[in-house]
């Protein structure tokens, strides 16, 4: 019987690409994770200023009784029919907002309700919005992009 002097194993190429590989893919699975991590802060982001908004909309409504209806284009162009009377888009100067912040406030047509969205073009894609004349106001969150 002949015996072998060589030593059965892995070339030390194929142990650093095998090593190699494995640190490319934790570097990527790290760098989504942040990823994610960062557009999750800018939906918390959102959500925390159209909280400061509803405050902001309720003083002006118990100071001024009711809201100023306006004519926006940008606004009333994907507005129902019903809605498009007595809207209004309107901006915030006494609230510091974060850049990139979207908001989009909706004064309905009775003057004395209105929805707000607020979303961040960096975040997940969801849109929050809050609608005052609903039995249970609450803030919800939707994915769809007509909300």
């Amino acid at each position: 019987m002949e015996t072998s002097d060589k030593k059965q194993g892995f070339p030390l190429i194929e142990m650093v690409i095998v090593i190699s590989l494995i640190l490319i893919i934790l570097v990527a699975i790290t760098g989504f994770i942040t990823y994610r991590h960062r557009q999750r802060t800018f939906d918390s982001q959102a959500r925390i200023y159209l909280e400061k908004i509803i405050v902001e909309e309720k003083e002006t409504l118990s100071d001024l009784d009711h809201y100023y209806p306006c004519e926006d284009p940008e606004t009333l162009r994907d507005l129902p029919d019903e809605e498009r009377a007595g809207t209004c888009a309107k901006t915030f100067p006494n609230v510091p907002f974060p850049e990139g912040l979207r908001i989009q406030v909706i004064v309905l047509g009775d003057s004395r309700s209105f929805r707000i969205t607020v979303w961040h073009p960096l975040g997940t894609g969801a849109k929050f919005q809050y609608t005052s004349d609903v039995v249970n106001p609450k803030i919800r969150r939707c994915t769809d992009p007509h909300c």
